[in-house]
């Protein structure tokens, strides 16, 4: 299949189903179209949408920020790039059209996801009839009798020429390569050997893509029984393997003939192998066909998606959300925490948040949702390069929101992770309210951790008169929740707080 040159990163899939490569590049400032985005969650509010259609001059979303991971064209080679991109318009005149396009632009599904039905993959190791296993053992013994090899590409080789070039045995190339998964692989550089001798195999032997992929299924069910090492690369091997394949049966894609339970198995190869843009490949199939994966593996590609861009500049958001970008329909009804959650470590703009709120707000397990969210919510907000007064404002709509689920029946941890969120934000007088709502019992050691919260952002209180966050009302927190356990404080906590008492008068 044709590619791209190479550049800066890591190759992007134009069409998620080639491999015709988008580089990562500068380009001057342009509002891409609504079907160049690849933000995978982001949808804007009524508010704003109205907002953008009636303000005069230079209307924008997002405050114009580029946090929009889009694929444009490079206005000087004319290529197209993944870049940040910002949703800002030269007028007011076109938006409208714009925002029309863009809604209809987003996918909106109608049925569920299908689950792929659990599936024994060891029926496809023991699949050979047992008069072939003798066969094929017969004629494996007397060759390592006289070659003293255990396992190797060209023991494999040797046994199908011998074999299948005898009709009457009817011993087929697959027949060999399975017999080799089930009685004599127990290490990687095993496995190796096998997908070499069917890499070769696929120039002579295998004439149909449904013989490779039932050898696939073996060669995975002895997979996930070996231990992993990193002593053997089975990556390049595999994708070599599958792009013969391709090539040979002129296939529109790798992926275009397999079952989905092939391709969830492919999945789950490339996560743990560390291959983010094979994995890329395949979850992106099998969403477009209306699959959905195992938790665990949506969890272990989301946990690789952090180990390659673990950074919190703008690169690494960018290519965090690319790698997520066709899981719109599958985000809009997912009920894994851990997804949701990266989601909300991934918001750099209040508006990109408030999208999480909503779509938790609409699913049916949005009480489970909320128990996994609050802390990476509060961890998210105080990231966020604004004011710490719409901070707050931001976590109360997430109070409210909470309060609605749990029909104002919040658990001991969720009132305190409000409670320390809000003094975070410098907000003492939501503080207060926590505690007084929801009959929030304070103990000594909520009051030390409390103290140290209030420390570590000091200097973020000084000097703001806004009711609720100034001094004084930091000092009548301080009076009314934490001096009545003054005696019980640690050493630390009560100097501070005597000191604090001081500074007050």
């Amino acid at each position: 299949m044709s590619t791209s040159g190479t550049t800066k990163g890591i190759p992007i899939p134009l069409n998620i189903f080639k491999r015709k490569s988008i580089p990562f590049g500068r380009i001057s400032r342009v509002t891409p179209k609504p079907e160049q985005l690849l933000h995978p969650f982001y949808r804007p509010g009524n508010v704003s949408s109205l907002g953008l259609c009636m303000k005069e001059g230079k209307p924008a979303l997002l405050d114009s920020k580029s946090i929009i991971p889009s694929i444009v064209q490079n206005s000087k080679t004319g290529n197209p790039v993944l870049a940040n991109c910002s949703l800002a318009f030269s007028s007011v005149k076109g938006v409208s059209t714009w925002l029309k396009q863009y809604e209809n632009s987003r996918e909106t599904r109608t049925t569920p996801f299908l689950t792929i039905p659990f599936s024994d993959l060891n029926r496809y190791l023991t699949s050979l009839p047992k008069s072939k296993v003798e066969i094929i053992e017969k004629a494996y013994t007397n060759l390592i009798n006289n070659d003293g090899s255990h396992i190797s590409k060209g023991i494999i080789l040797e046994l199908v020429h011998e074999l299948s070039s005898d009709f009457e045995l009817a011993v087929f190339s697959e027949n060999i390569l399975i017999f080799f998964l089930n009685d004599k692989v127990s290490k990687r550089s095993e496995l190796a050997c096998v997908l070499e001798a069917a890499f070769d195999l696929l120039d002579t032997h295998i004439d149909q893509p449904k013989t490779i992929y039932k050898f696939l299924m073996a060669f995975f069910a002895k997979y996930f029984e070996v231990p992993v090492q990193a002593d053997t690369d089975l990556n390049t091997l595999m994708v070599k393997l599958l792009m013969k394949l391709a090539n040979k049966f002129h296939l529109e894609s790798m992926y275009s003939k397999m079952v989905p339970e092939l391709t969830e198995a492919l999945f789950s190869f490339y996560t743990r192998e560390g291959n983010l843009h094979e994995a890329n490949i395949a979850i992106n199939d099998l969403i477009k066909k209306g699959f959905i994966p195992k938790s665990e593996d949506i969890e272990n590609y989301l946990t690789l998606i952090n180990t390659k861009y673990p950074g919190h500049n703008s690169q690494d958001y960018m290519w965090r959300l690319f790698h997520i970008a066709h899981f719109e329909g599958l985000i809009q009804s997912s009920d894994h925490p851990n997804l949701l959650k990266f989601l909300v470590q991934n918001c750099r703009h209040r508006e990109e948040i408030e999208t999480v709120f909503t779509i938790v707000a609409k699913n049916k397990n949005s009480k489970i949702l909320l128990e996994h969210l609050t802390a990476p919510v509060i961890d998210s907000i105080c990231n966020m390069k604004m004011h710490r007064v719409p901070k707050s404002s931001l976590l109360s709509d997430y109070y409210k929101l909470m309060k609605f689920a749990f029909n104002n029946e919040l658990s001991h941890q969720l009132k305190l992770l409000l409670l320390q969120g809000y003094i975070k934000f410098g907000n003492f007088s939501m503080s207060a309210k926590i505690i007084e709502d929801n009959h929030l019992n304070l103990t000594v050691d909520i009051a030390n951790k409390l103290i140290k919260i209030i420390k570590h952002n000091n200097k973020l209180f000084k000097g703001i008169d806004c009711p609720g966050f100034s001094e004084e009302a930091l000092a009548l927190f301080l009076e009314c929740y934490i001096k009545p356990f003054e005696d019980e404080l640690d050493q630390h906590s009560k100097k501070w707080l005597i000191r604090q008492q001081h500074y007050c008068k």
